[in-house]
């Protein structure tokens, strides 16, 4: 009887991160069947296609640095619906977050389906850890945040270096 492959669903974000995901999706899919969600307003490059019926999209989380508070209350509520849905649907084993804001509500709806989730804190991160890796810590919402620096495994009890994905 074969086991089953494990689907993994890769947070494919924009600007600096898509580089990244991008990294990490070129190690990880050749042990696991791969689904990808990104926002809603990012489009990736056309020479590294992304299967359609596999690229699922959330509402764009507001920056979490901008925007009026009720802005980004309601950015949040929309894209934690979305992220339930995407979740529903793709019924990933695992997820994996490379480091923005949108990875928050596909983390936290991720929690209450008991999917194991990973962050990736982006290798622009070399001496303070980015506030989406800060909440990821303070709600506990990963099962390992992940460092690309090591000097930046001493900035907090719960983060591992294990190398860069670039």
């Amino acid at each position: 009887m074969s086991q089953k492959t494990k689907t993994l669903l890769l947070t494919i974000p924009g600007g600096g991160f898509f580089w990244e995901a991008n990294r990490l999706r070129e190690t990880l899919k050749t042990g696991f069947e791969m689904k990808y969600v990104t926002v809603d307003d990012f489009h990736p490059p056309n020479d590294l296609p992304f299967p359609a019926a596999e690229l699922h999209r959330i509402h764009t989380v507001t920056t979490l640095s901008r925007n009026s508070r009720i802005q980004k209350i309601k950015s949040m509520l929309v894209a934690l619906v979305d992220s339930y849905r995407v979740l529903r649907r793709t019924r990933p084993d695992v997820l994996v977050c490379v480091g923005s804001s949108m990875s928050i509500p596909l983390a936290v709806i991720s929690k209450l389906f008991k999917i194991p989730t990973y962050y990736v804190e982006s290798i622009a991160r070399v001496d303070c850890l980015s506030q989406t890796c800060q909440i990821f810590l303070n709600l506990n919402l990963a099962k390992n945040v992940y460092v690309q620096w090591p000097e930046m495994q001493n900035l907090h009890p719960k983060v591992i270096y294990a190398g860069s994905v670039v």
